[in-house]
Parts: structure tokens; sequence; C-alpha cells
């Protein structure tokens, strides 16, 4: 009995990934075709450091030509080091496919044995898809610690929108919950936003404010977005897909492949800008929900950004963020933190803009600190005490820097009321 209990233990690893592969999901269902990606990311996202990376068939993920160690190299000398590698692997498969058998070395044989051993994979053009992915887990695991800020709050939100759950581990793939993070191609924040797309969906982008850096706000309109995409392609793998690759260029796939299959969808879709980012979205989803749900059996235990309360108040007037930081006692960094949205170059918070403050700051303590400010500032001036007015909602209790709660009204910040 203790030997088979022993070889459970073992086995219980691979029996969950092999339910989580090969099971299937109604919701999200695991493609034949997008199995051996999806063992390819986690593998990226478990294994790999930034500082390594695979040389692989982009197309055939398992065949991997080559790990390499960056050794924390950047920049130009990286990426000389790696061009120089892909030629020679290059010229390898080219020889493999042209050469004598006779004339192959050892990295010929292996490439030959690679193809071997993975059946339905192609030779022909494979030069063409040598490509290199950085590993990814150190920025897993701090995506990790930072989703224990947001993700309850993220599920309440996707709830009410009537979306499923695991769509709160997007941004796992998206932007490692941080929630300042910029794109090369300017998308910002956890659910990377362009500026267009934000406004559309109601989200304030402009030089004092940019919203999308609020996680709460964004992941409203994330909801919509995602339940927009719902509404049109009737299945999560093609919805999610459409997140990174707009729901125009999916509907106009899905018409062409005469099919709303996911595998084939992704798999028949031919387009310059269906690259390899956008056919991987929806894997790369799947192994960071793998990942997120059972990080335990990948990393051990970890550590999550801790919680606090907060609560909402508005302003009746403007007032600069270091007024406002002097009236709550805390610090300038602290207010922003709060409220994330808020550029650090903002001079003046206008009046009837709502604010996230510590849960500490109740009607009366507010009252109490208003008067103090003006006593220490103006001694004997007359102005009513209430210039910040909290507002009338339950307080939530939220994690840093944002809600962690099952109830927020957004109507509120729009009447200020």
């Amino acid at each position: 009995m203790l030997k088979m209990a022993s070889l459970w233990c073992l086995l219980a690893p691979f029996f969950l990934f092999y339910a989580f592969v090969y099971g299937g999901s109604t919701l999200f269902p695991v493609p034949e075709n997008l199995k051996n990606n999806v063992k390819f990311w986690i593998r990226i996202y478990t294994e790999l450091s930034q500082d390594q990376g695979l040389l692989h068939d982009s197309e055939f993920p398992l065949i991997v030509y080559e790990t390499v160690n960056t050794g924390g190299i950047q920049g130009r000398e990286s990426g000389r080091n790696l061009e120089s590698l892909r030629k020679e692997i290059i010229s390898a498969i080219i020889k493999v496919r042209t050469g004598k058998r006779s004339t192959w070395g050892a990295i010929e044989k292996r490439i030959d044995s690679l193809f071997y051993s993975n059946p339905g994979s192609r030779l022909d053009s494979a030069e063409y898809r040598v490509r290199f992915q950085r590993g990814q887990k150190d920025q897993f695991l701090r995506g990790l610690y930072r989703s224990g800020a947001y993700i309850d709050t993220i599920k309440a939100i996707l709830t009410r929108y009537g979306l499923p759950s695991e769509l709160a581990y997007l941004p796992h793939v998206e932007s490692s919950f941080d929630p300042f993070i910029t794109s090369k191609v300017g998308a910002v924040g956890i659910w990377q936003f362009m500026p267009a797309t934000a406004k559309q969906f109601l989200l304030r982008v402009d030089r004092s404010v940019d919203e999308r850096r609020d996680p709460i706000l964004s992941t409203d309109a994330a909801a919509r977005v995602l339940s927009r995409n719902y509404r049109h392609l009737k299945n999560w793998p093609l919805a999610i897909t459409a997140y990174n690759y707009g729901l125009p260029g999916m509907l106009r796939a899905v018409e062409a492949a005469g099919s709303n299959d996911p595998g084939v969808v992704i798999d028949k879709h031919k387009s310059p800008s269906f690259r390899f980012a956008s056919r991987n979205f929806y894997s790369c989803f799947l192994a960071a929900l793998e990942v997120a749900e059972n990080y335990r059996k990948y990393f051990g235990e970890i550590e999550f950004e801790g919680r606090m309360s907060v609560r909402d108040i508005f302003l009746s007037q403007d007032l600069s963020p270091v007024q406002i930081a002097r009236i709550l006692g805390i610090t300038t960094d602290e207010f922003f933190l709060l409220n994330p949205g808020m550029s650090k170059d903002l001079r003046q918070v206008s009046k009837g803009t709502t604010i996230r403050v510590f849960d500490t700051f109740t009607s009366e303590t507010l009252e109490q600190r208003i008067a103090y400010y003006y006593d220490s500032v103006s001694a004997g001036r007359t102005e009513p005490v209430a210039d910040i007015k909290p507002v009338t909602v339950e307080t939530i209790t939220v994690s840093v820097p944002v809600f962690d709660a099952d109830i927020y009204d957004f109507a509120l910040r729009q009447t200020g009321s």
C-alpha cells in the first residue's frame, strides 16, 4: 500500500497535466493541433529563465534545435550570437534535405532525428521557421506575485458580465500583471489596451489620466471586449485569439475557413498579420491557466502581494495631488499607488473626480484631517471643512494597489454622486 501511495505521488503531476492537455474542457478545449504548442509554452513559463531560451521550429514547437544560455547578455552581442547559431542550424537543415547522408555531421543527424521523432512535422521549408523564444519563468513568477493584488477583483468583474472566471489569467500572457508596462507598439496596462481601443471602450486616455493603467477600470473594459468577441465568434478559443488579433480579422478567418472550429481556423488562416504571437495566443492562455491554477506543482509555495482596505471619495473642489496627500496624511507615492491611472505629472485633480483612499479614512476622520490641514496652512480660515466629501458607498476590502472586491459601482465615477 505504501509503495502504491509513493507511486501515485510520482505520477500525480503527470496525470494532472494529461487531464489538462488531453482531457478537454467544454469552454476551453485543447484542439489536437495545439497540444504541442501548449506543452511548449508551459515549458517556457516554468523551466527557462530570461537568461535562457530555445531555438525551435515556429510551426512545430517541440522541435527544439538548441537550448541557449545567454548568460544575461543583451542587445547587439546577444543578437549576433543567436544569429550565428541560427545560421548554423539553417545550413544544417538544408544539408539534411538536399545533401547525402554520408556528408552529415552531428548536428545534421540530430536534426534528422528531431523530425523523424515528431510525426506530422515537415522538413520542407524548415529553414524559414527557425526562431528564438526567451524563457519567462522569472517573469511568470513576478506575475503570480502581482496577481495576488487583483485576481479576486478581476474574477468578480468577469462574473458580473457572465464570463468564465478563468479569463482572469489572461494578463499573465499580456503583461505579467504589471499595470505600468508599455509594449513596443504603445499598448499599456495589464490588459494591454491600445489608445484607440481603450477610448472605444470608455477608458480615459490623455496626458493627465490613463485608465489603461488602472487594473480595475481596464478589467471592466476588457470584460466588455471579451464579451463582444464571444457574442460574435460563439466560442472562447476564437474569442481569446481575437483579443490579440482583432475581431474583424478573426471573423474573416472564420469565413475563409468555412468553420468556427478553433483548431481548423487557427491552422488554416494565412495572413501577413496573423503571425506567431496571434497563432499562439490561445495556446499561451491555456498554458498560463494550467500553470497559474497549479502553481505549487511547478514552483512550490510562493508569496502573493498582500491586501489592504480602501474606499472611494470624490472631490468637491480642485486640489493638487500634494494637497490631497497632505490632507490624508499619506505620501504622494501612496496616493499614486492607490490611483494608478493618474499621471505622476498631474498638477491638479479636478472637482468631481472620484479617488481611492485607505479605508481608515471614515467620514469623521476626513473632516478632521481637512480641518487640520486648513488650520495648518491658513490659521483662521473660514472655508467649510467638507471640501472632500465621502461617497456614500459600501466600504470595500481591497488589495494594493487596487480593489479586490465583489462590488464596485462604476456608474459612481461617471456621475460623481
